[in-house]
């Protein structure tokens, strides 16, 4: 329909039960986070509530307390990693992009397929089978040890687990398809002319020359919206 107004019953079919969902399981227990943000743990006969919150009278301790060093610098580290992270899948996921953008009609369906698939697999079952590729005995470190084994030369396991490598490779490997898709979307959608071949013999004032400088600026926009979201989940 053209207009929501011309059809007000289908409308509001369509958008109540999506706006229940949003305010019962977003909007409500977001207020009660901001609710809380002002008060503090209850104190029960002299000693300190793990559950109970005391919430009058209200107060910024919380809020002056996040200017602390610790939690500063944990805020700074959330944006190291999450801007590393960033940095990582753009490197990887353009030359991805860009191949499937120029890659045969008949192989596009199924390269896509392959970036999509990890979407039919539940993201927390993705997560917890990096521990048995990770692990002192995953597969990595056997690996290695079987290769290292063959030279003759001993192998000690590498830690791969519950540090900054963990953090970092757990953030591209699941943020991945979500720049690879928006950078084949927009790649998908330039001017094919402005494509390598086509800039070689271009002059450096030439229309397909200007237009191939526009190239990166157009696709931008991935990068900037992923790394607001890994921001988001290093944070959580």
């Amino acid at each position: 329909m053209e207009n929501w107004k011309d059809s007000r019953s289908v409308f509001w079919t369509l958008a109540t039960p999506g706006t229940l969902w949003m305010f019962l399981f977003f909007l409500i227990p977001l207020g009660f986070l901001f609710v809380m943000s002002f008060g503090g743990k209850a104190v029960i006969d002299g000693q300190v509530s793990i559950t109970e919150y005391d919430f009058f009278p209200p107060g910024l301790e919380n809020y002056i307390r996040s200017f602390e060093f610790t939690y500063l610098r944990i805020m700074w580290k959330s944006i190291w990693v999450s801007a590393l992270a960033t940095a990582l899948c753009l490197v990887t996921a353009y030359p991805i992009a860009f191949g499937i953008c120029f890659a045969p009609a008949k192989w596009k369906p199924l390269l896509l397929l392959l970036v999509i698939l990890p979407f039919w697999i539940n993201l927390l079952i993705r997560t917890y089978a990096l521990i048995a590729v990770f692990r002192t005995q995953g597969y990595v470190n056997l690996t290695l040890g079987w290769l290292f084994g063959l030279v003759g030369i001993e192998f000690e396991p590498l830690v791969m687990l519950n540090n900054n490598f963990a953090v970092i490779f757990g953030l591209v490997y699941v943020f991945m398809p979500f720049m690879v898709l928006p950078l084949y979307a927009t790649i998908e959608r330039l001017d094919r002319s402005s494509s390598k071949p086509a800039l070689i013999s271009a002059p450096r004032n030439s229309p397909r020359f200007l237009k191939s400088r526009c190239r990166l600026p157009c696709q931008a926009s991935s990068p900037v919206s992923f790394s607001s979201s890994s921001h988001a989940l290093v944070r959580s």
